[in-house]
């Protein structure tokens, strides 16, 4: 399993990565991961619809609790990658810690479909979605991962109980159900970097109460 670091003082020059490094802005070079150790795939869904012009936002918090996930993977050595729909970055590639980041902190919202996503997945033995406003849609694309045999936890925002929210008209404050899928809802103001730390554990991942508002 490839994976792409900066370049580093006596590294060779063979293993730079050219596409990489046009991507990245600095030279990157190809290094082969552990492949013992299981692969998370973040699937991020870039579908946001609603406002991020408040700094509390389904948006951000989505890409805070996606960041969360990859540092929590990143202590434990598991190599990770990022599927999202901001097509102006580079999606799919195993990256380094920093170039994660970057992504991370450029990452925009984009029309793109989830499903156009969850149809990217393959048979990694660790799959979670992270969805800033989960609907039916959602749903439906995560339920038919599950039917491929995919195994997927669902990490998904509640809009409602947002600032950005609170002149909006909002049929139902409370996230789908997705039969079959391990779900951990985060609301605002939540410590949702407690939540997601609670929620995945060693022993695996279980399935979160949602809280009292």
């Amino acid at each position: 399993m490839i994976v792409f670091l900066p370049f580093r003082s006596g590294d060779s020059p063979r293993h730079v990565h050219w596409r990489s490094t046009a991507r990245a802005g600095q030279l990157m070079s190809k290094e082969f991961a552990d492949e013992t150790q299981p692969t998370l795939t973040l699937l991020f869904d870039t579908s946001f619809a609603g406002s991020t012009a408040l700094k509390a936002n389904p948006f951000d918090w989505a890409v805070k609790c996606t960041v969360s996930i990859a540092d929590y993977a990143r202590r434990r050595g598991f190599p990770f990658r990022v599927v999202h729909g901001d097509q102006r970055l580079p999606s799919g590639d195993l990256l380094s810690w920093e170039s994660f980041l970057q992504l991370m902190a450029r990452i925009q919202p984009s029309p793109v479909p989830f499903n156009t996503l969850t149809n990217r997945l393959n048979g990694s033995a660790m799959i979670v979605a992270v969805i800033a406003d989960p609907n039916l849609d959602h749903v439906v694309a995560l339920s038919a991962s599950k039917a491929r045999g995919l195994s997927v936890t669902a990490v998904l925002l509640a809009p409602s109980t947002f600032p950005s929210a609170a002149n909006a008209e909002l049929v139902d404050s409370a996230p789908p159900v997705i039969p079959g899928v391990d779900a951990i809802t985060i609301q605002y103001p939540t410590d949702h970097a407690a939540q997601l730390s609670a929620a995945f554990q060693p022993q695996g991942i279980t399935r979160e109460t949602h809280p009292a508002t």
